[in-house]
């Protein structure tokens, strides 16, 4: 489920060179069949990947008690290289833990709390004090981590799609439970070209925005995975479900601009009036958090994602709960939950990719499945397009470490709450 991992900057007056496209595989689709879109008279313009280009990009299965011993050579801040160091947590997926031993649990039950005691600690993302330990230590705290995955499995019958990073590790948690979801498409969004206004409610932000090459290899990324509006109304009308698209929202700019650019998409293959009655929008967040939040211009009460021009007739109206076309729920999560979770860029950056529209025409997420990118060359070559300073790839084996583990506590927390599925089948 990782895609990429990166650092937040700003490096849009930095990109200058044109002309580079990264190559790009497409993900098998999420079903048993492809999607069948000559059922929809609609005509698409997507300029297919050539058939020569072969993803040699692999992610082999770690035994327990082996030592991670990839060499993956990332460039660091200033252009410095990383000493190459082994991760010490194998990979831990469902599968993993369902054969792991008791005193094996005990193990890595011990490892999760001494953590932050580690001679190498300095290598994670997020450096605060408050983070340096692994989140979801009490027992409190993982029950309503908990509550959170499991709201979303009132909605299991629905096609999902994850916008950026912030749900994935609750939409795990629900793949891995009961009566929880099969499955969820993940697609990369970041960044944003709308401003929140206390009167508009959301005013775009003139001369930004996606341009029509960026424009362009976004829609393509979109259909690769199949997560563009007319794969999303396929899926919709094979499940008999609206779709699901779920994000963490604070004033929902960033929202905004995603539909934005889909209502375009939309518009392009003739399916607008299809796509706005197709979805509903699940938001996740902290009211705690964003009422201390003292920058803010805007704070709507709950968050609500404003509809951008061409999807505003599809609104559900003034009033939240009010029906309409396009629904809107919101969980308020707890404050603590929220600083492990999504505060702690620790945890946020641990299952993401970093694509905000000025990185579009430049690669594309579903290249990179995993930390993997095992050729120096590479990276210096995604470094001399995207940024010279700081990098894209900051995947450290630390952060390795931390997502590993954190996938062991949260399953195991789930086995010991008798919540653990007993058959599920990690995507890779």
């Amino acid at each position: 489920m990782l895609i990429i991992c990166s650092k937040k900057k700003s490096v849009h007056d930095l990109m200058t060179k044109k002309g580079f496209s990264m190559k790009v595989n497409s993900i098998a689709a999420n079903y048993s069949t492809p999607i069948n879109r000559k059922n929809y008279a609609v005509e698409t313009k997507i300029n297919k990947a050539p058939s020569n280009v072969t993803n040699t990009i692999s992610y082999e299965k770690l035994p327990l008690g082996n030592i991670y011993g990839a060499k993956i050579n990332f460039t660091g801040e200033q252009g410095e290289k990383r000493t190459l160091r082994k991760a010490l947590i194998p990979r831990i997926n469902f599968e993993d833990y369902k054969k792991m031993t008791e005193s094996e649990k005990e193990d890595f039950r011990k490892k999760y709390k001494v953590f932050q005691y580690r001679d190498d600690i300095n290598y994670l993302v997020d450096n605060k004090p408050e983070h340096l330990a692994m989140p979801l230590q009490s027992e409190e705290t993982m029950d309503k981590f908990i509550e959170v995955a499991d709201w979303y499995n009132k909605y299991k019958d629905h096609p999902i799609i994850c916008l950026g990073r912030s749900p994935k590790w609750f939409l795990n948690t629900s793949l891995w439970m009961k009566d929880g979801l099969e499955n969820y498409d993940f697609a990369a969004f970041s960044g944003y070209w709308y401003r929140p206004d206390p009167v508009d409610g959301m005013i775009r932000v003139k001369n930004s925005g996606p341009t029509q090459e960026e424009y362009e290899a976004y829609k393509k990324y979109l259909t690769d995975i199949e997560a563009d509006p007319l794969s999303i109304i396929i899926k919709a009308d094979k499940a008999g479900e609206k779709a699901i698209i779920t994000d963490y929202v604070e004033t929902g700019k960033g929202f905004t601009s995603y539909l934005d650019v889909m209502a375009d998409i939309a518009e392009d293959q003739g399916v607008l009036d299809k796509f706005g009655k197709s979805f509903d929008i699940l938001s996740i967040g902290s009211l705690e958090y964003t009422e201390d939040r003292k920058n803010l211009e805007y704070k709507p009460d709950p968050p609500k994602v404003i509809m951008p021009e061409k999807l505003q007739s599809y609104d559900i109206g003034k009033n939240l709960w009010e029906q309409g076309e396009i629904k809107q729920e919101y969980f308020d999560m707890s404050r603590k939950v929220f600083d492990d979770m999504l505060y702690n860029q620790n945890s946020n950056e641990c299952r993401s990719a970093f694509y905000p529209h000025y990185y579009w025409g430049y690669f594309s997420p579903n290249k990179y499945k995993t930390n993997n990118v095992h050729d120096p060359k590479e990276v210096q070559e995604l470094l001399t397009h995207l940024h010279s300073d700081s990098p894209i790839f900051d995947f450290d084996p630390l952060m390795s470490d931390f997502r590993n583990l954190l996938n062991f506590r949260i399953l195991d927390a789930l086995n010991q709450r008798n919540l653990l599925k007993e058959k599920h089948v990690t995507r890779m």
